[in-house]
Order: structure tokens, then C-alpha cells, then sequence
């Protein structure tokens, strides 16, 4: 039983870390960053990737991996809390795949470009980044929410 609780813990604590960036970023820094002219906003995406592109996978791993130690920990297939954490792992898991698959690899291709220069279409970029970061918000709150809503009933 206390493997469990510390594992819940961790896994609650990891999954805020993980909720709490993406919800910052998107309705804290994102609505900023729209306004930006194309200068600045290199500069400035150029600046948070190259900090939390090491951050958040970490965070990410963590609530991923705590996530599968509290399933297995919490032994009771056909709960309420086995189902709410498994769509709490569920939700991380798609928000990490389109972290890897869409968002990383813009990322990348930012942290190339000429902060003084960036390419004519730097603004497909940003606007597909932002897509897919609103659905990493979204889906880091619900596992949040999903995992709160575990360890509280």
C-alpha cells in the first residue's frame, strides 16, 4: 500500500509539471508569441526550446512511467481508479507522440533558422506548432484531472 501512495505521489506531481508547462505555454506565452513579428519570435521560440526541450520529455517520461508503476501497483483491473489512471496515461502517451511526431521536430527546424532572418514562412511553422500544442494542453489537463480524480476517489 505505500508503494502505491508514493508511486501515486510521483506520478501526480510529474503529471502537473507536465500539465502546468503546456497550459503556461499555450495561454500564457502562445497569445504573445501570435504577435510577434517574424524577429522576435525566432529569437524568442529559439530561446524556450533550447530550455525546455530538455525539461519536459524528463517531466513527460516521468509521468509516463509512474503512471504505468501506479497501474500496476493498484492490482484492481475493473476500478474506478484503474480506469481513470489508465486514461491519464492514455492522454500523456498522445500528447507525447505528438510532442515526438509534430512539435519536436518544428523545435528543431527553429533552432536552425537565422534568428536575424527566419525563413518567408516562418509563420506555417509557428501556426502548426501552436496547433498541436493546443492539443497537448488540452490533453495534459485531462490527465491531470483524470489522475487527480484517481487518488481522490
Amino acid at each position: 500500500m505505500e508503494a502505491l501512495k508514493v508511486a501515486r505521489f510521483l506520478n501526480l506531481f510529474a503529471v502537473a509539471a507536465v500539465a502546468g508547462a503546456f497550459f503556461a505555454v499555450r495561454f500564457g506565452y502562445s497569445p504573445t508569441m501570435r504577435t510577434l513579428a517574424p524577429v522576435p519570435y525566432a529569437q524568442v521560440q529559439q530561446g524556450l526550446s533550447a530550455t525546455l526541450r530538455v525539461r519536459v520529455p524528463i517531466a513527460m517520461g516521468a509521468a509516463l512511467v509512474t503512471s504505468l508503476a501506479v497501474l500496476v501497483l493498484q492490482g484492481e483491473v475493473e476500478s474506478e481508479e484503474f480506469f481513470l489512471t489508465l486514461f491519464g496515461f492514455a492522454a500523456t502517451l498522445v500528447a507525447a507522440v505528438a510532442s515526438w511526431l509534430v512539435n519536436v521536430p518544428i523545435e528543431r527546424e527553429v533552432l536552425t533558422w537565422n534568428p536575424k532572418g527566419p525563413p518567408a514562412n516562418w509563420f506555417v511553422f509557428r501556426d502548426r506548432w501552436e496547433e498541436f500544442h493546443t492539443l497537448r494542453a488540452v490533453l495534459g489537463v485531462l490527465a491531470l484531472a483524470a489522475h487527480a480524480a484517481a487518488a481522490v476517489f
